[in-house]
């Protein structure tokens, strides 16, 4: 992770000094693309290899919330789909798809998913289940690595938590051996301030295949006031209920 980290951040400030040499821009040009190519591979595996990619549980890490309890979600693809950089900010359109396997003969549920704004990606049916998710288009304007890692942190464990939430009738008669419980259903809740704060969120129902920022500025310093107002003065509020509920929930398992 300090790898990335650092590595990000070297191409960050190369990026702008390439830009603040307007003379010499447009001979950059190929070599700021390459850049920026590289900023956004970095970006992602570094997203990826921290909370994307995780096969095992942990007690101590309550993104592993799906693996404690082998709940059949899966994360599609996670990708950029456009960056461009206006000085120190960085403009991203993410591609982020992922689904819950539910099993062909509960045609019941698949409905009730599909009425609610979740579609069938049957490129990733199994033989006996069907993919059913969401292929969500996220656009935002960051300034700095931190902002981008927690935000899209969060987006991605909403949704996930808010499917897990539409299925949740479907969990219990498939896994009946755990125990979930009310507190389970609204683990999305956690997030929910975040999602209403940046991006025209309201609670549970409201599912769309497009996130778009609510602030339209490119100014790193607004940004910073933005992000720090309603991203970053939530991040310890977030982080601590979640682990104080998953230490206690491994522990019950």
């Amino acid at each position: 992770m300090c790898l990335y980290i650092t590595l990000i951040e070297m191409i960050q400030k190369t990026i702008m000094e390439i830009q603040e040499d307007r003379d010499n821009l447009d001979r950059n040009r190929e070599l700021l693309q390459d850049l920026t190519r590289k900023f956004a591979y970095n970006c992602i595996m570094y997203v990826k290899s921290d909370w994307v990619e995780i096969k095992e549980p942990n007690p101590y890490r309550w993104e592993t919330f799906f693996q404690l309890f082998n709940l059949p979600f899966r994360i599609i693809n996670l990708d950029f789909k456009s960056i461009k950089f206006h000085g120190r900010t960085f403009e991203s359109l993410t591609n982020f798809k992922y689904c819950i396997y539910i099993k062909k003969r509960d045609q019941n549920h698949i409905k009730h998913l599909k009425a609610l704004g979740y579609e069938e990606f049957s490129d990733y049916n199994l033989e006996d289940k069907v993919a059913i998710g969401l292929d969500l288009e996220i656009f935002i304007p960051c300034p700095t690595i931190e902002h981008f890692y927690f935000l899209y942190k969060y987006i991605f464990y909403y949704h996930l938590f808010l499917l897990f939430r539409h299925s949740f009738t479907y969990l219990l008669k498939t896994h009946q051996n755990i125990k979930f419980s009310e507190r389970e259903q609204m683990l999305y809740k956690i997030f929910l301030p975040i999602m209403e704060s940046l991006f025209s969120i309201h609670d549970d129902n409201h599912i769309t295949n497009k996130l778009i920022f609510n602030y339209y500025t490119f100014n790193p310093d607004e940004l910073e006031i933005i992000y720090n107002k309603f991203l970053l003065n939530n991040v310890k509020k977030i982080e601590t209920k979640m682990s104080n509920y998953f230490i206690i929930r491994f522990n019950k398992k």
